[in-house]
């Protein structure tokens, strides 16, 4: 009923960041589209700030719950089990909060100011 295909919001403060899965590269703000049949993990990150990792689960969708009560439903199951059609993920928009690296970080065992 909704695809293999689902819509992701990421923004992020301060805006301009980079997101990427691995594979992938956005800027926030981005509506992003990730497979459902599996979970996902985005790093999301600016020069100057601490980087962001933000983990997407996938679920079964209540859409399957659905294609059991319809006649013909169990045909409908077994091809959303297959292509992941029957999966949702979580959560479904990401608003990450970028901390500014601290000047006082220690680097290779020394102080740098």
């Amino acid at each position: 009923l909704h695809g293999t295909r689902q819509k992701v919001t990421v923004t992020s403060t301060p805006p301009g960041a980079i997101i990427t899965d691995g594979l992938h590269c956005w800027t926030t703000p981005a509506e992003i589209v990730l497979t459902r049949k599996e979970d996902h993990r985005l790093f999301i990150w600016k020069p100057g700030y601490n980087m962001v990792s933000i983990q997407l689960k996938h679920s079964v969708s209540a859409v399957v719950l659905g294609n059991m009560i319809f006649p013909g439903g169990f045909i409908g199951v077994c091809v959303d089990l297959s292509n992941g059609a029957e999966f949702t993920l979580t959560p479904t928009q990401v608003d990450a909060i970028l901390q500014p690296i601290s000047k006082n970080k220690w680097f290779f065992g020394n102080k740098n100011n």
